[in-house]
């Protein structure tokens, strides 16, 4: 069963031959490669709890305004949803994001950040016992505020851990929250 597969692959050129089309651009911008892992959860479902476990990857570009303070675009797929702690029901719901952060260093390695960023639903689907179907209940557009900290493991590699909150509901009276632990490497510096 090939399901979600054609948006997936469009995702995947779109977010690779996006990454590369950015590094192109002059010396001060430097940008690599994301990877790693969300888990999440849906106000408003009447399931509590972190347990809808999915992946997340992508590129980014960053460019430094001062030795402290930078500037970071990312386009990223991420798999988000809902789901109870037996496993018995799940919300499967895909996402094109681009999140763009403001930076700021710290010493030690250390580096706060937050910001806004807008999702694409690329799709949704429900699997409770017996059955799982695609639906269309989510509104196609999530705008996100992401507030996290990095930790850099060398000058070409940071470990990522972030918070995402919708701003507006996805579908009336739902909203997402999602928590991201990712690795990213830099491709130019």
């Amino acid at each position: 069963m090939k399901k979600h597969t054609v948006p997936i692959k469009k995702c995947i050129l779109c977010i690779f031959l996006s990454s590369c089309f950015l590094q192109q651009y002059a010396q001060e911008f430097k940008g690599g490669i994301l990877g790693g892992i969300t888990t999440s959860q849906i106000h408003g479902d009447g399931v509590g709890g972190f347990y809808k476990i999915g992946g997340t990857f992508g590129g980014f570009v960053q460019r430094e305004f001062s030795p402290k303070i930078h500037g970071q675009f990312e386009l990223r797929f991420s798999q988000k949803g809902s789901g109870d702690s037996y496993g018995s029901f799940k919300i499967h719901v895909g996402y094109v994001e681009m999140p763009v952060l403001v930076k700021y260093a710290l010493p030690n390695d250390f580096t706060l950040f937050g910001g806004l960023g807008a999702g694409v639903r690329v799709y949704e689907s429900l699997k409770t016992p017996g059955l799982k179907v695609k639906t269309n209940d989510f509104a196609p557009i999530d705008i996100p505020f992401y507030i996290g900290a990095e930790y850099h493991l060398s000058n070409a590699l940071y470990f990522d851990v972030r918070s995402a909150y919708s701003l507006l509901p996805i579908n009336y009276k739902y909203i997402h929250w999602c928590l991201y632990a990712s690795i990213h490497v830099y491709i130019s510096q």
